[in-house]
């Protein structure tokens, strides 16, 4: 059975009882020595002192992510906000629908002032388009994660921009479009699609008053 623990006072350099020694700010030394328990006494407070600090002290900022999480879609290429091309094109019309019914004049697409009016609440958001992952050729996307995810998935999305920088053809499907084609779309676009664009946007009109 080992006996009390002892310690070497820094004093006198004698082996003595632990507890017949104090702390102090050179190390311990014996009760006996004059100043030892002044000494220690400082030496506590300072250390209590520290720890009052420590406690009090600001937790360290932690690392913020690049990007807080959001639903909005984006870009898989420069991760500019945009929306599925589709769901674009068709807010482009209803806001179309919207323009007339409010100013009571017939929308044109090629002034600047009627679009600026119009397509406000797109300001900033481009069509995105689905292509299939991965491309046969190889492009750059904006993070290891867009790729695991376009592979996971077999697309990913990209705007204009991205589609023209890498040569690649954001709507190959209408390359075969044909004239008549493009007749017959425009009357069953007239007959069955506006209809709906109009009462959806007679809707939203009377919702926001």
């Amino acid at each position: 059975m080992s006996g009390p623990k002892t310690v070497t006072c820094y004093i006198c350099n004698q082996t003595v009882n632990k507890k017949q020694t104090l702390q102090t700010p050179k190390g311990r030394a014996c009760r006996s020595h004059e100043g030892v328990e002044d000494q220690a006494a400082k030496s506590q407070e300072k250390l209590e002192s520290e720890q009052q600090k420590g406690r009090e002290r600001k937790p360290r900022r932690q690392h913020e992510p690049e990007e807080p999480i959001t639903f909005t879609p984006k870009c898989c290429g420069c991760r500019h906000e945009g929306m599925h091309a589709k769901e674009w094109m068709m807010r482009l019309l209803v806001l179309q629908e919207k323009y007339e019914l409010v100013y009571g004049k017939t929308f044109n697409p090629f002034d600047v002032e009627d679009c600026q009016k119009a397509y406000s609440e797109l300001k900033g958001i481009v069509p995105l388009f689905p292509l299939t992952y991965p491309l046969k050729k190889k492009i750059r996307l904006h993070s290891f994660a867009a790729h695991q995810v376009g592979l996971m998935l077999g697309f990913i999305v990209l705007c204009k921009e991205c589609c023209d920088k890498h040569g690649l053809d954001p709507m190959p499907h209408t390359k075969d479009i044909t004239f008549d084609q493009l007749i017959k779309a425009s009357a069953g676009f007239e007959a069955f699609v506006r209809p709906v664009l109009q009462e959806q946007a007679k809707s939203e009109i009377e919702q926001s008053n």
